[in-house]
């Protein structure tokens, strides 16, 4: 059994990339917000890296920078809402199976953190994968006030945002 003739195989997949490509430069924006979002309740999306990828394509002026941004955010606040409410709707049994692992004493020294640092937890919750969600959860479960988390969700979220599509922004220039 021999290889595939390279002169077919290799424009053949240069043809699916750049298609790929298009299709990410005409859906970009909300793609990036529904990959974000998702990240919210489901950590192995790949929130940032939708962020960086679009920005490489705004840095190539087939998307806007300042809208890839702005995708990233909003996915990011309503990804990390579900979360929110996730904790508020469920609060009582999250507690109960987060004590049956943890034991009272941890249970209640976390509920004492969420409530002294809330909101720098969720600040900068944003920027730890995995933890955020945990973070996002506990302050709905502990009873934080929605409209403080969102404040401080939104603030994470449009630095974080910025922060990723400034990193793909600025590699797609160079590169």
């Amino acid at each position: 059994m021999g290889f595939p003739d390279t002169g077919v195989v290799l424009p053949a997949a240069a043809g699916f990339f750049a298609s790929i490509g298009e299709w990410a430069a005409e859906y970009g924006y909300i793609t990036i917000f529904l990959v974000v979002a998702g990240d919210g309740i489901f950590p192995i999306l790949p929130g940032e890296t939708s962020i960086v990828a679009g920005a490489v394509f705004a840095a190539s002026g087939d998307l806007w920078l300042w809208a890839v941004i702005l995708a990233g955010a909003v996915g990011a606040v309503v990804g990390d809402s579900l979360a929110y409410w996730v904790g508020r709707k469920g609060g009582p049994s999250i507690r109960r199976g987060l004590t049956r692992m943890a034991g009272e004493k941890r249970t209640r020294s976390a509920e004492g953190m969420v409530r002294r640092q809330g909101p720098a937890l969720v600040f900068t919750g944003r920027f730890l994968p995995g933890i955020r969600i945990g973070i996002n959860i506990a302050c709905g479960a502990g009873g934080m006030g929605y409209r403080r988390f969102l404040l401080f969700d939104a603030a994470g979220a449009v630095v974080w945002s910025t922060q990723a599509a400034l990193i793909g922004y600025f590699a797609g220039k160079a590169f």
